[in-house]
C-alpha cells in the first residue's frame, strides 16, 4: 500500500470513530392486556358449595414471557352467593393488567313443611262471585260459579310449586260451603261444623300445616254473641291442630260489603277479626291478614253477592297466604343477595 492510501484509510477510520452514534435499541412492546370471560351462574341442588369450571383468559401484548393467574381455579368449589374472580396478566417487565368476573352459586329454594290443609267454608272451597258492575241494573240474582281452579288453595299450590321446584308440595282443599266454626251457630239443616269436622280431617290428611279461615257463616244472624262463640270455636280448632304438632296459619275473615246483601254480617266482621288476631298472638299461630289484603279494593276483590271473592280476590288471598308461608317456612339460605 502506498503512503497516500494508508493516510486516506487512517483518516476515514478516525472520521468514522468521531462523527457517528450507535443505533438505539427498539422500544419495549405495549403493556399487556387481558379479557375475562362473562360472569356466570350455577345452581346448587343441595345448597352447598359446588365446583365451577371456567376458561382462564389468555393475556396478549407485553414483553414475553406472559403469565396469567386468577384468584380461583377452574373446577374449584364456589360457595353460595356471588364470588368475584380476578385474573391478572404479567409480562417479564413486571407490567400487569387485570380483569374481573363473577361466579354466582344460586341456592335451591327449600321449604320446611310440604303438606298443607286448607280448611274452611265456601271461600276456601272456591265459590266465585262475578265482579260487581259500577251500576247494578237489577238486584243480585246469584251470579256466581264454583270451580276449583278459582280457589285460593289451587292458586297457592301453583305458587309454592313454582318456587320450591325440588320438593313436592301438596295443598289440600277441604272447604265446605255453609260451614260454621261453632256448633252453637250452625243452621239446623245438616251443614258442616268446623270444630266437629276438623279432628277427622286432620286424621285423614295428616298435614304438616293447617291453613284455617272461617267464621263468617257464624255471623249470619247478626248476633254479637256469635263473634265470641266463633272465636272460641276457632281457638279450640287451633288447639286441636297444635296438640298434634301441626303448624297453624289462621286467617282473618275476608270483608263483606256494607249496604248490600250481607250488611249485618259485614258489620260484625271487624270484631271477629280482632278476636282472631288476639287468638293468633295467644296461641303462637301465624296470622294471615286476608281482611286487610282484600279491603283495599272491595269492588275488585268481592263480587256481586257481597260475600264471595272474584277471581282477582282469590288470587289476592293466595298471594297473602303465600307471603306468610314464605316468611315462616322458607329456609332457603339467605346468603346469595342478603335476602330470601
Amino acid at each position: 500500500m502506498s503512503v497516500r492510501s494508508l493516510v486516506a484509510a487512517v483518516s476515514l477510520s478516525v472520521l468514522a470513530g468521531c462523527g457517528s452514534s450507535p443505533t438505539p435499541p427498539p422500544p419495549p412492546p405495549a403493556a399487556p392486556t387481558i379479557l375475562c370471560p362473562v360472569s356466570q351462574s350455577v345452581d346448587s341442588p343441595q345448597n352447598v358449595p359446588v365446583p365451577v369450571n371456567f376458561v382462564v383468559p389468555s393475556g396478549s401484548g407485553g414483553q414475553a414471557p406472559l403469565t396469567v393467574t386468577c384468584t380461583a381455579q377452574p373446577g374449584s368449589n364456589f360457595p353460595l352467593g356471588s364470588t368475584l374472580v380476578t385474573c391478572t396478566a404479567q409480562d417479564s417487565l413486571q407490567r400487569q393488567a387485570s380483569c374481573n368476573f363473577n361466579v354466582t352459586v344460586v341456592p335451591t329454594p327449600i321449604i320446611a313443611k310440604l303438606s298443607f290443609l286448607a280448611f274452611g267454608d265456601s271461600i276456601t272451597e272456591g265459590t266465585k262471585s262475578d265482579p260487581r258492575v259500577a251500576v247494578m241494573s237489577r238486584p243480585y240474582m246469584g251470579l256466581f260459579s264454583l270451580g276449583p281452579t278459582h280457589s285460593y288453595p289451587f292458586k297457592l299450590n301453583d305458587m309454592l310449586a313454582s318456587r320450591f321446584r325440588s320438593q313436592t308440595i301438596t295443598v289440600i282443599n277441604d272447604g265446605h260451603p255453609g260451614e260454621t266454626a261453632s256448633l252453637k251457630w250452625a243452621p239446623l239443616d245438616g251443614r258442616p261444623i268446623g270444630e266437629i269436622r276438623l279432628p277427622d280431617a286432620l286424621r285423614l290428611y295428616s298435614p304438616s300445616v293447617l291453613l284455617l279461615m272461617e267464621g263468617a257463616n257464624d255471623l249470619f244472624f247478626g248476633h254479637d254473641a256469635a263473634v265470641f262463640d266463633a272465636a272460641a270455636a276457632l281457638d279450640r280448632m287451633v288447639d286441636e291442630a297444635q296438640r298434634r304438632g301441626i303448624e297453624v296459619f289462621i286467617a282473618t275473615i275476608p270483608p263483606q260489603r256494607v249496604g248490600g246483601n250481607r250488611t249485618s254480617v259485614a258489620q260484625h266482621i271487624p270484631a271477629l277479626n280482632d278476636e282472631i288476631r288476639a287468638l293468633a298472638a295467644r296461641r303462637g299461630a301465624t296470622l294471615v291478614d286476608i281482611f286487610a289484603a282484600l279491603n283495599q279494593n272491595l269492588n275488585l276483590y268481592i263480587g256481586q253477592d257481597d260475600l264471595h271473592p272474584t277471581d282477582a280476590g282469590f288470587t289476592a288471598i293466595a298471594d297473602t297466604f303465600y307471603a306468610a308461608i314464605r316468611a315462616k317456612l322458607d329456609v332457603t339460605p339467605a346468603s346469595v343477595f342478603g335476602q330470601r
